[in-house]
């Protein structure tokens, strides 16, 4: 098989150029906020805490570990994947993942932590690209900004935005391990949509992205969506579905 051909095909290199994925690389500035600034977030904040399981529940959360499968939206190719991984919020990721019409044989598993990254198969390791880790820590961010408690008691600065276009509450989020992000909450404190800037896995240029979180959640404790849709630069370019989620404390 070409070269060409095995970049494209290989489910580690499409995970960690078009999955989701960790902790970001810089954090942005922290702005003083008003104290009615301060005071509206913090209230959106609480009722989103209470939404999403409770500030008890979700405080205790160490690692998020779900099974599930993926399509990476490539152009007018669909790529269809198998993944597991586990995360523990803004500290390091495992991911594995495998060609759906290959079966876990071609299985693949992804590293990120706090020291770099490296994708392992079959007993042997290759080290990750400083680029490609900076782009998967900003990924796996999302995880630990979609908890919610994180951001409470100055884990993070938040504030309240107001866009009268938008019939979302949306929060402002500054969080040192994740980029500059902006969450919109439904009425009810669900938690709806994001949106953020990454680096791209291979130039390093921002890359703006989108979520979607599905109203349908993973049975448990902790209220996860069951679908996580990704759009980037204004197009579809990663989906997952869940079929198993934890929380683990």
């Amino acid at each position: 098989m070409a070269a060409a051909d095995r970049k494209h095909t290989d489910p580690a290199r499409l995970i960690g150029r078009r999955g989701f994925l960790l902790a970001a690389g810089a954090a942005a500035a922290i702005l003083p906020l008003s104290p009615l600034e301060a005071f509206a977030g913090d209230s959106l904040l609480r009722r989103a805490i209470r939404r999403a399981g409770g500030r008890k529940v979700l405080r205790r959360v160490r690692l998020l570990s779900w099974d599930g499968e993926a399509t990476v939206f490539d152009g007018d190719r669909r790529i269809e994947l198998g993944v597991s991984t586990i995360v523990a919020p803004f500290a390091s990721a495992r991911s594995t993942s495998w060609l759906l019409s290959q079966g876990k044989a071609s299985a693949r598993t992804m590293i990120i932590s706090d020291t770099g990254g490296r994708v392992e198969r079959n007993g042997r390791i290759e080290e990750l690209p400083a680029r490609l880790v900076a782009h998967e820590r900003a990924q796996f961010a999302m995880y630990g900004l979609m908890l919610l408690a994180p951001l409470e008691g100055g884990g993070a600065s938040i504030r309240q935005v107001d866009i009268p276009s938008s019939r979302f509450d949306i929060l402002r989020v500054s969080h040192k391990q994740a980029p500059l992000t902006r969450l919109f909450f439904e009425s009810d404190g669900r938690l709806a949509e994001a949106v953020d800037t990454v680096p791209h896995p291979e130039t390093g240029r921002p890359v703006r992205q989108r979520f979607v979180f599905s109203e349908q959640q993973m049975p448990g404790p902790v209220h996860w969506p069951r679908t996580i849709r990704i759009e980037q630069e204004g197009k579809l370019y990663f989906e997952l579905r869940l079929t198993r989620f934890e929380a683990v404390t």
